[in-house]
């Protein structure tokens, strides 16, 4: 009797384990390191429409176009990235801002 309760508990602690060890890596997998602080993937997303807004009213704010080509580029869409700098080159292409952007 006190071996298969033993057996129980144990097995009741692997999957306890095994449910935080989960919960833990979605959590560390839905976050991304901004400044040395964590912010979600849906944070993001929500500073991405807040940038797509702002360039989409003032297309020649270029800060915005920067802000949003370092989004894309946290977001993993290279290909966005790109297109957002070569819109802040476009507004001042002898900016220092744009040094090291690609």
């Amino acid at each position: 009797m006190a071996k298969e309760f033993f057996k129980f508990i144990c097995s009741c602690s692997v999957v306890i384990v095994l449910l935080l060890a989960i919960v833990n890596l979605n959590s560390a997998l839905s976050k991304k390191e901004v400044l040395g602080d964590e912010i979600s993937i849906e944070q993001m997303q929500e500073e991405k429409a807040y940038w797509e807004k702002i360039v989409s009213e003032n297309p020649t704010y270029m800060d915005g176009w920067i802000e949003l080509s370092r989004i894309y580029k946290s977001l993993g869409d290279a290909e966005l990235s790109q297109k957002a700098v070569l819109e802040a080159r476009k507004i001042n292409p002898n900016s220092d801002k744009l040094i090291g952007l690609q």
